[in-house]
Formats: C-alpha cells, sequence, structure tokens
C-alpha cells in the first residue's frame, strides 16, 4: 500500500481522535493502536512506547490530511484526486468541530480554574466527562493557554474524583499539588459509586464473605440516610490506608463496618507428654479468631480513640436488622 492511498473509515478516525489529543493508551485505546501504527507506517502519527507509556502524536503529514483530505506526498491527478476527497469530506468538518469544542473546552478549563482559585474538583465523573477533560487539559499545554510561570497538573485519570490544578512552582505550588496528590489518592463519593468500588474491591469491609452482602446493604442504607440530612458519604483510598467517612459542620468522622470476631480455642492434642528429668508438659492451647456473622458499625471522629458504635443482638439479628435513620 502506498503511503498516499486514502484512509480508512476507522483509521480516519483514528487519525482525529490522535489529532484531538485523545489518550489512547489506556486499555480502552487498544482497539486503535493497530490503526495507529498504520497511520505512523504513512507518516501521519509518531505512536509507540515512550518512558513506559504508549503515546501517539500527529505530525505535520498528518494535519495537511485532516485539512485536504489527502497525504501530502500524494502525486496530484486532476479529477480523481476530487473524487477521493469527498468520502473524507464529512469526517473532516467532525474532526475540525470536535477540534473548535477542545479548543472551547481547554479555554473554559482555564478560566474555571482562575475563577476557582487554581484548584477545580469533579466528584466522581464519568468516563465521557473525564475524556473530555484530559483533552482539554492536554490541549490547553499544547496550545500554550497555561498562564506563564505555572503548570498544570491533575489526578483522578480513570477512577476516583477528579482534581485539576494551576501549580505556582514559585510560591510553594509543588508542595501544595503534592499534597492533593498525596491526600486525594481515589475517592469516591456518593452511595451509588461507592457501592461499586466496594464490590470490585471489598477489602475496606473488615467481614467474612458471607455477610459481605449485607455489609454493603448496611453502607446503602447509611449512604441514603445521609444523603436526605444533606450530608455525603465518602470512601477514599489512600496510599496510607482505605477510609469511609461522612463530614458534619467541618468535622470528619470515620465509619467502619466490620464483623465481630471471638477467640475460640483449637482442638488439640491434650496428652501429657514426659521431658526430662521425670517432668511432665501439658500443652498449651491454642486459639484462633473466627468470624461470629454479627456486624458492627463503628463512628468515631477522625483523629479521636472515642467511638460511637451499632451492632447485631440477639439470634438470627444478621438477618433481620437494618441500621435506622
Amino acid at each position: 500500500m502506498r503511503r498516499w492511498d486514502p484512509l480508512n473509515e476507522l483509521q480516519l478516525s483514528v487519525l482525529s481522535k490522535i489529532a484531538e489529543g485523545v489518550d489512547l493508551s489506556d486499555h480502552e485505546g487498544v482497539k486503535y493502536r493497530r490503526s495507529a501504527y498504520a497511520l505512523r507506517d504513512r507518516g501521519l502519527v509518531t505512536a509507540g512506547r515512550k518512558q513506559g507509556k504508549w503515546q501517539a502524536r500527529v505530525t505535520d503529514a498528518g494535519r495537511f490530511y485532516l485539512e485536504h483530505g489527502h497525504h501530502p506526498d500524494r502525486p496530484s491527478d486532476g479529477k480523481g484526486a476530487k473524487e477521493r476527497e469527498r468520502p473524507a469530506e464529512a469526517e473532516r468538518k467532525k474532526a475540525r468541530a470536535s477540534r473548535s469544542a477542545s479548543s472551547d473546552d481547554a479555554a473554559k478549563l482555564i478560566a474555571d480554574l482562575n475563577a476557582g482559585g487554581g484548584v477545580l474538583h469533579i466528584e466522581n465523573p464519568d468516563m465521557e466527562t473525564r475524556a473530555r477533560y484530559r483533552r482539554a487539559i492536554d490541549r490547553a499545554k499544547r496550545h500554550n493557554l497555561v498562564p506563564e510561570g505555572k503548570s498544570l497538573k491533575y489526578t483522578g485519570r480513570s477512577t476516583g474524583d477528579l482534581v485539576v490544578c494551576l501549580v505556582d512552582p514559585a510560591n510553594g505550588g509543588e508542595t501544595e499539588w503534592n499534597k492533593i496528590r498525596t491526600t486525594t489518592g481515589s475517592t469516591y463519593t456518593g452511595t451509588t459509586a461507592i457501592l461499586e468500588e466496594l464490590r470490585r474491591d471489598p477489602s475496606p469491609l473488615e467481614v467474612s464473605e458471607a455477610l459481605r452482602p449485607r455489609a454493603l446493604v448496611v453502607v446503602e442504607s447509611l449512604g441514603k440516610v445521609l444523603s436526605r440530612k444533606g450530608y455525603r458519604l465518602v470512601l477514599a483510598k489512600r496510599r496510607n490506608g482505605t477510609t469511609l467517612f461522612v463530614t458534619v459542620k467541618g468535622h470528619q468522622y470515620d465509619l467502619t463496618v466490620t464483623e465481630e470476631r471471638e477467640r475460640v480455642e483449637k482442638p488439640s492434642d491434650t496428652r501429657i507428654r514426659k521431658r526430662s528429668h521425670n517432668r511432665y508438659l501439658l500443652p498449651r492451647p491454642v486459639y484462633e479468631l473466627r468470624w461470629t456473622g454479627r456486624l458492627q458499625l463503628m463512628v468515631s471522629p477522625a483523629g479521636h480513640a472515642d467511638s460511637t458504635d451499632w451492632g447485631d443482638k440477639g439470634q438470627g439479628a444478621t438477618a433481620s436488622r437494618e441500621p435506622g435513620p
């Protein structure tokens, strides 16, 4: 195939995505990489791993193709060339409209950051919203929209809350950004998002597998009650651990859902064993912690030892009792 042969529909779509700054390094972008390599062989993009991350960038030839509908190396042959341009005309218009929208999003992003003191916090956005912000961030960087002396950084690329920050290194901005980055981690707000994450990774729930469905019911009920009262439940997964909490009048209250355990003696050999000098040894009992099937909810102010707890009581309570509002 010649470098200047017309692109197929998928290749043209991938070229438009790369030109718009769409990040194809995640698992959703894997399906486009074969087309990206075909575009690279034609000199329309650069594609491959760089510093451990897969990246793709449009070249001048790629921009020419999007603007004119053909490769810049294509020989001129009059009427036939014009006929080949027509199938790509609608896609070119779509690409130009998308680039225009990305430019508007990039300018709005910088304006929102300036108005918000340099920090923008979007609670648990969907994948389409995340992708739009990533394109806006990339376009703001490439088109020099970031204020001089500052840098544009963000966290929450694929999961959790999205935090975008205008960092000013001259005024301690890097320190503030590191604080935001390390404390934000993956943060999930809203009962639905928290339940989805806990189903995916139930490790924050200190319960047995058999009691896990009811623990999720407790979290769901708690989230609904807090929402009706005007508060929000938050699940923060950070380097130093995972915390489920609610903030009330500026005070954070940590919530822990656990299953009680009890110390049970393990069966062991109770025969008396003879030791030297006619002394005898009775084996020491060995204990283990076993799940009891009793659920417990603890509420404690962050950083304080005091706590209030709610727990199952009586036989059969695990299956019948739910936390009230």
